[in-house]
């Protein structure tokens, strides 16, 4: 096992996500005789631990980690090496098992009554079973996986029921049906919203198979089931994504945000209001330009509920979002504040490149195009929404200046890029597609506009308008409209 392969290895790999804290308690988990009892593999990870900050620059060799295990003076094999590795590597893979245990008493509540019941302990079970029942009963809302343990704790009080072997009616058994409907119901939508929002990133998308199955089960599903808060919450998002007139639901889903988030886990309300945000973004490139102040208000809805840092990590999409919306709300100072104020949130992997784009996105709604175009080439994003972002800015970039040989090039080398990546969504391409046909035809006009009259210069510009409003999915739409009503203007 040479440097280069140990550095690689998979044990190396599961320890570098390892916050400290947690590689201090890794390292007590290993000394417990109860977890093991192989002396060697302690010295190995109070080894790992001296040395977790030189991972990539001083790991020892082989044979250094093979006399930490054996001691200077053994003769080395190779293979005892690999062997424990591997051993410390499935005492890791136990540790997170235990540690999302720990962090998850309603199965670790399960599993414990999963034991009385295989004892037959059925005092002991219906005394922690009761306490479950109270603590539903006070609190009768949650997500999916709240629906989903709550089934599964009463599975058990039924299958204990069946070993007792009773004759009477298992009263257990209505309350699970309606706990495992409820929490079919909930992952069904949570997740078949997920799968129609992808189809606006990638080319994926639900067919019949998917959603008529989904659409028969709410038309039998009992109308209370639809009133729990999260359950409502994808219900909302599924009419908003497949309904003929979105509009219509998205003031109730803000509603529901507002009103019931108490009620509904963490994780969901974010994805709820990813999915109102993403509306909002659409309605807006359909040029909707209200929907700039809906997007604005939730992100501070955000804010305000403090649902923006997760695991002390603010999500560099999020954070692009944020200044995208503030900057076309003219917030300048708000989102200046907001650039530096949350810059260390962001992940490292992200955040020089994230921080440079958005500044970059600063200077060129303040018009300070040369201080934008020099971060924007800084920018080395494998995202394709930043990729195709980026592209869009310094399209914007060049055409507001006029450089119409930097504008042709752009134009061409886009075009080619949308129609070579294949992980782009139909609806991106198309939108995209469009800016560049829609801008080249602006800049067309804006050169031929010397020798047009003025009468038939603003029919021109008219109808390029009416044409661009027309089609509607055009990325960036409302600057392109305003860019082409200012070529009559500025004539």
């Amino acid at each position: 096992m040479p440097k280069e392969e140990i550095k690689s290895s998979r044990i190396i790999q599961l320890l570098r996500t390892l916050t400290e804290k947690e590689f201090r308690d890794f390292v007590v988990f290993v000394r417990s005789p109860w977890f093991n009892r192989n002396e060697r593999l302690v010295h190995l990870a109070e080894f790992l631990y001296d040395i977790r900050n030189d991972f990539d620059t001083h790991f020892p060799d082989r044979r250094k980690v093979y006399a930490i295990l054996y001691g200077e003076d053994a003769v080395f094999q190779e293979q005892q090496v690999y062997d424990h590795f591997s051993f410390l590597t499935r005492l890791l893979e136990n540790f997170f098992v235990q540690r999302t245990l720990d962090e998850n008493p309603e199965e670790y509540q399960r599993l414990l009554l999963n034991s009385f019941s295989a004892k037959n302990l059925e005092n002991q079970f219906d005394r922690l079973y009761r306490r479950k029942v109270k603590e539903w009963d006070k609190h009768p809302f949650g997500g999916t996986d709240y629906f989903l343990t709550k089934y599964r704790i009463q599975q058990e009080a039924v299958m204990l029921f069946g070993q007792q072997q009773k004759r009477e009616t298992d009263r257990h058994l209505p309350d699970l049906f309606s706990s495992l409907d409820i929490a079919y119901l909930s992952a069904r939508l949570r997740f078949t919203c997920e799968w129609l929002n992808r189809a606006n990133i990638v080319q994926t998308e639900p067919g019949d198979s998917v959603l008529a199955p989904l659409r028969a089960f709410l038309d039998a599903v009992p109308a209370h089931f639809l009133e729990i808060p999260s359950v409502n919450g994808y219900y909302l998002v599924f009419l908003i994504l497949t309904a003929e007139s979105p509009g219509e639901n998205y003031p109730k889903l803000v509603h529901l945000l507002k009103q019931s988030s108490a009620h509904i886990p963490r994780e969901e309300v974010n994805e709820l209001y990813a999915h109102a945000q993403n509306f909002c973004i659409k309605m807006i490139n359909q040029g909707q330009a209200e929907y700039q102040a809906h997007l604005f208000g939730l992100f501070q809805d955000l804010m305000d509920q403090n649902l923006l840092i997760e695991n002390g990590h603010l999500d560099h999409r999020k954070y692009k979002n944020i200044i995208t919306v503030g900057l076309r709300m003219e917030a300048f100072d708000w989102v200046w504040k907001f650039l530096f104020e949350y810059r260390d949130h962001l992940s490292t992997e992200y955040r020089e490149n994230a921080f440079t784009y958005n500044l970059a996105a600063y200077h060129y709604e303040r018009r300070q195009y040369h201080q934008a175009l020099p971060l924007l080439n800084q920018v080395n994003f494998t995202d394709v929404y930043y990729h195709l972002s980026a592209k869009a800015m310094m399209l914007k970039i060049y055409f507001e200046m006029e450089e119409d040989l930097a504008l042709e090039s752009l134009l061409d080398t886009f075009r080619i890029f949308l129609d070579r990546n294949r992980t782009i969504s139909a609806y991106q391409r198309t939108v995209h597609k469009n800016l560049i046909r829609f801008t080249r035809k602006a800049h067309r006009l804006r050169n031929e506009q010397i020798s047009m009259s003025r009468e038939s210069l603003e029919e021109s510009v008219h109808s390029l308008v009416q044409e661009i409003l027309s089609v509607r999915e055009v990325a960036n739409i409302n600057w392109l409209v305003k860019m082409v009503k200012d070529i009559c203007e500025n004539d």
